[in-house]
């Protein structure tokens, strides 16, 4: 068990006593040596979103950011750093990633279900929490402690507030007919599906038919949850090196890790062949 979450670790308490947004962490997309932009992927991809991509250079960047910040620059700090927090560097890197992708899905949920954020709204919090130093200067130096800027705040905010109205929309559904909404752990930055599954099963909800896209098959295929799959093949050839796989998430690093269906079956659907199986053997 980590001893604390490292986002959080990244917002210093110079703005947390005052201000809610330390819960979601502080955007480091500026580095000390000029903008770098998320969506940078001149030092490759760290991961995709849905087919937008998170640039490593935007990870790094945080990390470095942090770092400095820390007074954590030399390597044997940080290393110190690191032991001392139950951490490594590849757990650093996830969680920053997880972090970037959280953000995006929530832009990704606001666009498809049309919400917005209205300017006037961020200006309004933004001088609330101005309101709260003796002066400009004194803003401008908490910002500063943090490794942030007000556009980068404002940011910060907007993400917030989408996120607040996603769930608003969500609770909405509930006064619907025959609508229950349960409401999931979280799990670097997802829906914990094992506790999701596990509020269905209370509910005497035993089997789930998943319909989703890569990640979401991906995800489910991660956390061992899928029993049997449905698989619909076109005669329709699509390619590309930058095409979306069915099934996303970490996969399989070897053939010993892949998996084979048992009990298969085929059945014609001209002109498409549904193929169902089942990922282990009398399940």
């Amino acid at each position: 068990m980590k001893k604390m979450n490292f986002l959080k670790i990244a917002c210093a308490a110079a703005l947390s006593a005052a201000c809610c947004f330390a819960a979601v962490g502080c955007s480091q997309t500026k580095s000390d040596s000029g903008d770098v932009s998320v969506n940078d992927t001149s030092e490759g991809v760290a991961a995709t979103v849905n087919g937008t991509e998170i640039g490593e250079k935007a990870v790094t960047s945080y990390i470095a950011n942090f770092r400095s910040m820390s007074n954590l620059e030399s390597d044997a700090d940080w290393a110190q750093w690191l032991v001392d927090n139950n951490y490594t560097a590849a757990d650093i890197r996830e969680e920053v990633i997880n972090y970037y992708a959280s953000q995006e899905l929530i832009r990704q949920a606001a666009e498809e279900n049309d919400i917005k954020v209205e300017s006037s709204e961020i200006d309004s919090q933004v001088q609330q929490m101005r309101s709260y130093y003796d002066s400009d200067e004194d803003w401008e130096n908490a910002l500063k402690q943090i490794g942030t800027t007000e556009s980068q705040y404002r940011s910060l905010l907007e993400i917030s507030m989408l996120q607040q109205a996603l769930q608003e929309k969500v609770r909405a559904f509930a006064d619907l007919p025959g609508v229950s909404v349960l409401t999931a752990a979280e799990r670097d930055g997802h829906v914990d599906l094992s506790d999701l599954l596990q509020q269905l099963a209370k509910k005497d909800v035993t089997s789930v038919l998943v319909e989703g896209g890569s990640d979401i098959h991906g995800a489910f295929f991660d956390a061992g949850l899928v029993e049997r799959v449905y698989a619909f093949i076109a005669p329709s050839l699509i390619g590309g090196n930058k095409s979306r796989p069915a099934i996303g998430g970490q996969g399989a690093s070897t053939m010993e890790q892949k998996v084979t269906l048992q009990e298969v079956t085929t059945l014609p659907l001209e002109p498409d062949l549904l193929v169902t199986g089942l990922t282990r053997k009398g399940v």
